[in-house]
C-alpha cells in the first residue's frame, strides 16, 4: 500500500493519506525514523498471530472467571 504524510498535527500525530481513499493517524513515535510532510511510504502489515493467541488465551481466561 502506498501513502503520504499529509501533515504533522499537534501533539505529535502523522496524518497518513493512503492511496484509494483513507487516512491514518499514527504518532510519530511509532516510526523508526524522522517523518516530514510530504514524505511517500510504503505500508505492509503483517498479522501477529503470537500476540493473537495470546490475548484470546486472556479473554477466554476471563470467560472462564465470569461464567
Amino acid at each position: 500500500m502506498h501513502a503520504v504524510v499529509d501533515r504533522i498535527e499537534e501533539g505529535g500525530i502523522a496524518v497518513i493519506t493512503v492511496t484509494g481513499g483513507g487516512e491514518m493517524y499514527i504518532p510519530v513515535r511509532h516510526f523508526g525514523f524522522e517523518v516530514r510532510e510530504g514524505m511517500h511510504l510504503r505500508v505492509d502489515f503483517k498479522r501477529d498471530e503470537k500476540s493473537e493467541k495470546v490475548s484470546l488465551a486472556r479473554i477466554k481466561k476471563l470467560q472462564k472467571e465470569l461464567s
